[in-house]
């Protein structure tokens, strides 16, 4: 029954994903077929999963249930970010860890999700550039700006020291 679900809302989630997917990237780092953990989050918000029973402190678990542990990503963002189908078990996640969960038959409430939610995320979305895409040209300057930052954390801190960055 869950599969039927996704199936018929394959659209609705596929677009979504993909719109969701251009926001808030990591900086010369991420692919545009996967989404950010904060791409994640701002996706739940406009869901208003909240709303749903799913309360915030529940969206990291979330992704970190959907998310398919590689020990050989250790180099990249990859670790903060989801595919496709990671995304959708993700989703599956939520519904799960919602509060009332149980109440309900889980189809009936994965139904809910996808079908008031997840388009009332995308429909926010709307046709207008996002206010986090970026000017191809400023991309690529603040894709320079990162490759130079990681070069000069010779430490891989995430911060310069001072003898770094002279």
């Amino acid at each position: 029954e869950c599969c039927a679900i996704v199936r018929n809302n394959r659209r609705i989630l596929h677009e979504a994903f993909a719109a969701y997917s251009r926001r808030l990237r990591f900086p010369g780092e991420s692919s545009n077929d996967s989404m950010t953990f904060n791409a994640w989050v701002d996706f739940l918000q406009a869901c208003n999963a909240q709303d749903f029973g799913a309360p915030p402190h529940v969206w990291g678990t979330a992704f970190a249930l959907g998310r398919e542990v590689r020990a050989d990503e250790y180099r990249s963002f990859r670790h903060m970010e989801l595919s496709w189908s990671e995304f959708l078990v993700c989703i599956g996640a939520v519904v799960q860890l919602s509060e009332g969960f149980g109440d309900d038959p889980y189809p009936d409430r994965l139904l809910e999700f996808v079908e008031v939610h997840v388009t009332q995320a995308f429909q926010k979305m709307g046709p207008t550039p996002s206010r986090y895409t970026m000017d191809p040209h400023l991309s690529k300057l603040v894709t320079l700006v990162g490759q130079v930052f990681e070069e000069a954390d010779v430490d891989k801190s995430g911060f310069l020291s001072q003898q770094e960055f002279n």
